[in-house]
């Protein structure tokens, strides 16, 4: 065509542009997606190449710049020429020769110049640093001062708002659901990023010991006494209360009354402060307080500011990497295909997780309650005895131990169909 050879030196030109962006896009992407092992790996390959992962490692924003800056320039060149041709293809050929070749040109620059080169960058990102590398080094030099000006700008300038660049909560968890088949990730390590991330939607009360399971003893008993209950059922700390059990005045420590060894020393004397939370307190929160300023335990209190039951950090800590206790009983135990013995004091949120589906949502609704012995309590509408049996559509409860009038196992049968819910 007579119109590409008058312009055939425009069209050279702007080969040798195209080839520029796609060196810039190229060498941008390889050098910002080299790992640690293929840059200590490309150290040896030369002084080019040394130089310029030093020059990356020492100042990335400027070498970001440079690049940046030069394929901006090539960019603005190349489509300044091709519009000179393709105002002359509109002279001749009309409208719709002029944004053919508009629609031509645009086609080559985001092709050539950004995605086949970007994603050799991707593919290669050694071998094309090593290529490029005396190429890049020698525009970066070539900059010099425009290029330290440009840096200057760059970092002066204050962002219109401070971006959170920390992973909210649900992104953890599609993080988390990503990794699912890698094998470098194993499951415990799984459980326990999961565990983190459900924190917050967890409340101290789920996690409490129940002020009935908590051995409370008065601050001016004896440690002799206190220490030979705590050893009977294995304390590490005992809440110490003055008047009434909801009055606690302190904890103390059983190996410091080992160590004092005077037995008739009133408890008082051993105390260590405790804090008071509602029980809607997040246990994230929890946690951060009771490692934030070293506590020894925390007193949860109800709406109505009643003692509802004691935290430990020991509780907390095993919301996130299990029990520490092996030899306590497991909260379900599976005795056959679908039977199972559960603890009273179960979560009902553990209790979610693993029979997910079983439970009607219905009765969660409309039952505000915080352990499967309630629940079982709740459909019961009165004090539990051993042998009663309570249905709910395809499961089947029968209450297997009582302690103090509290469910301490429950036993569970799983049916694959199931009527309305009965007592």
């Amino acid at each position: 065509m007579e119109i590409l050879a008058d312009h055939f030196i425009a069209l050279l030109g702007m080969t040798f542009l195209l080839l520029c962006s796609a060196f810039f896009s190229g060498t941008e992407t390889a050098l910002f997606s080299l790992t640690r092992g293929q840059i200590k790996r490309m150290r040896a390959h030369g002084h080019q190449v040394e130089k310029m992962l030093s020059l990356l490692a020492e100042n990335p924003s400027g070498l970001l710049i440079a690049i940046l800056f030069g394929n901006l320039v090539v960019n603005i060149l190349f489509f300044s020429t091709s519009a000179v041709i393709a105002s002359d293809f509109g002279h001749i050929y009309g409208e719709v020769g002029e944004v053919g070749f508009g629609v031509a040109v645009l086609f080559m620059v985001i092709l050539c110049g950004e995605i086949l080169p970007k994603a050799a960058g991707l593919s290669f990102p050694e071998r094309i640093v090593r290529l490029n590398s005396a190429l890049l080094r020698s525009w970066f030099r070539f900059l010099g001062p425009l290029r330290v000006v440009l840096e200057y700008t760059a970092s002066h300038l204050e962002p219109a708002e401070q971006h959170d660049n920390r992973l909210n909560a649900e992104e953890l968890k599609m993080l988390i659901d990503a990794t699912q088949h890698d094998p470098t990730f194993g499951k415990q390590e799984k459980a326990i990023v999961e565990d983190i991330v459900n924190l917050p939607e967890i409340r101290v009360r789920e996690l409490m010991v129940p002020r009935v399971d908590q051995l409370f003893r008065r601050a001016d008993a004896p440690a002799g006494e206190a220490l030979l209950e705590a050893a009977e059922q294995e304390l590490e700390l005992i809440p110490i209360y003055d008047g009434e059990e909801d009055n606690i005045v302190g904890v103390v420590r059983v190996h410091e009354l080992y160590v004092d060894g005077q037995p008739d020393r009133p408890l008082s004397d051993y105390a260590h402060p405790v804090r008071f939370v509602p029980e809607t307190r997040r246990a994230d929160a929890m946690l951060r307080e009771f490692l934030a300023d070293d506590l020894l335990m925390v007193c949860v209190v109800n709406e109505y500011g009643g003692l509802a039951g004691t935290i430990f950090l020991e509780d907390l800590l095993e919301e996130v990497v299990g029990e520490f206790d092996a030899m306590e009983s497991p909260p379900i135990e599976q005795l056959g295909e679908s039977t199972y013995r559960l603890q009273g004091n179960l979560g009902i949120r553990e209790w979610r997780s693993l029979f997910v589906g079983f439970l009607p949502e219905s009765i969660m609704r409309t039952l505000a309650l915080d352990t499967v012995g309630g629940l079982v309590v709740s459909l019961l509408k009165r004090m539990p005895a051993v042998g009663d049996v309570v249905r709910v559509q395809n499961l089947k409860f029968t209450v297997e131990s009582v302690r103090d009038r509290r469910i301490e196992t429950v036993g569970l049968e799983l049916s694959d169909s199931g009527g309305g819910d009965t007592v």
